[in-house]
């Protein structure tokens, strides 16, 4: 492989390294959210 193709796919690697680290808190985020509904739903729909 080329010196160009190799820094390419690092490149590629050290994105999808970054984008996999936003996962845990977009996951967090998305439980408290909904943990959030599933609480309103029964306080206020009992």
């Amino acid at each position: 492989m080329t010196e160009l193709g190799e820094r390419a796919l690092q490149r590629e690697i050290d994105d999808n390294r970054r984008s996999e680290r936003r996962l845990i808190p977009q996951a967090l985020l998305a439980l408290l959210i909904v943990a959030g509904i599933v609480f309103v739903r029964q306080v206020y729909f009992l």
